[in-house]
């Protein structure tokens, strides 16, 4: 019995960072342990304890199974793996509509600085795009064709 028992805690204490398939099996081994105690200590005046404990634990067992399927459904993770790649391809497309018209640097008052500060400011850029998308804003789609995208200035 005291084997059983510290098999089922060995088995309990290597599930807590592991797959749903190991913490399955470990919860399945904890409730053999806690039926076959339960069915050993409520076997009646001469029945086999053995016997009685294996049947309790196979049921507890099962039991344990069946509400582990239930608990860990991951059907909620699978749909959202679907949004977030739905998600991921729409921006993969709309950063493929983007086209470039114009671009700059941005270098108010660089000019004004000794040489050896100017070295020290890498200065702003901004990019003009060209897109073609529509948002929608409540009740109201919005057309948008340019995007401005700035980068502003910052010591090196």
């Amino acid at each position: 019995m005291l084997k059983i028992i510290l098999l089922a805690v060995s088995l309990l204490s290597i599930s807590c960072a592991s797959t749903k398939k190991t913490k399955s099996i470990a919860g399945m081994a904890v409730g053999f342990v806690g039926g076959y105690a339960i069915g050993a200590a409520a076997t009646p005046e001469g029945e086999n304890k053995k016997m009685h404990g294996a049947l309790y634990g196979a049921a507890a067992s099962s039991l344990v199974a069946a509400g582990l399927i239930y608990m860990m459904d991951d059907s909620k993770e699978k749909q959202q793996q679907i949004k977030i790649n739905l998600m991921a391809d729409e921006i993969e497309v709309l950063k493929k509509n983007k086209r470039e018209i114009n671009n700059g640097s941005i270098n108010p008052g660089i000019n004004n600085l000794p040489g050896d500060l100017r070295a020290l400011i890498s200065p702003g850029n901004w990019k003009l795009y060209e897109i073609d998308e529509w948002v929608k804003k409540g009740n109201t789609l919005i057309h948008q064709d340019k995007e401005l995208s700035f980068e502003p200035s910052k010591l090196k």
